[in-house]
């Protein structure tokens, strides 16, 4: 079987799994950046906008581990507004094949403060999701793969990291409506990342395990 096959097969049975686990409909953005031919085919989004790019080149991309970051100039903007989705009801995810610098911000609904969303990668991994501050989650040593945080309710955000969930008190706030960048917040991050997702509230361990699974099979068609 060719490997452009095999890879229309990881793709279709990637979402065949999220529509069995009743995941799918909640994601209203997202691009696998991994496994196409080129920088073209990375930005092609199997749900949702394209994103705009802002600077990437040819030689930022990288088959198996996706596309880089160079914490100046380039990022990504989704086209997925942050108040697109309900207050109490959204999700951000990415997979990090490199994390990058300290303290920077990977996805993150624009420059604004109040009622946005964001990861940040520090020591710790810190969140928020429409809202008006960070929750120190705290839930370990920084690491690669799946990241992602979302809120289903008023009070709280939960952030998935290195297999696990953590929940902390959040209040949450009408969301901003800066669209949601890749690769810039405050800063820029030279993350390499190899997928993203964006759109309502849903279950970050049956996300985790789809991507995953699809991030692993690349590598492996590859």
């Amino acid at each position: 079987m060719s490997k452009k096959r095999q890879m229309i097969e990881a793709i279709n049975a990637f979402v065949v799994g999220c529509k069995s686990d009743n995941i799918w409909d909640s994601i209203k953005a997202c691009c696998i950046l991994s496994g196409w031919n080129n920088l073209d085919g990375c930005l092609t989004p199997i749900k949702g906008d394209a994103p705009t790019n802002y600077n990437f080149v040819s030689n930022d991309y990288n088959r198996i581990t996706g596309l880089a970051g160079d914490g100046s100039t380039k990022y990504l903007d989704s086209n997925r507004a942050n108040n697109a989705d309900p207050q109490n009801s959204k999700h951000i995810a990415y997979y990090a094949t490199n994390q990058g610098n300290a303290t920077r911000r990977p996805i993150s609904s624009g420059w604004s403060t109040n009622g946005a969303s964001q990861i940040i990668r520090g020591g710790e991994y810190q969140a928020r999701i429409n809202a008006a501050y960070l929750a120190d989650i705290g839930i370990g040593t920084v690491a690669l793969g799946f990241i992602g945080a979302t809120r289903s309710d008023p009070i709280n955000c939960t952030v998935r990291n290195a297999g696990a969930n953590t929940t902390a008190a959040q209040a949450s706030q009408t969301p901003n409506a800066d669209n949601l960048w890749l690769f810039r917040g405050h800063s820029y991050t030279n993350a390499r990342i190899a997928f993203y997702s964006i759109g309502e509230s849903l279950d970050l361990e049956k996300l985790d395990n789809r991507v995953s699974t699809l991030i692993t099979t690349i590598g492996d068609i590859l």
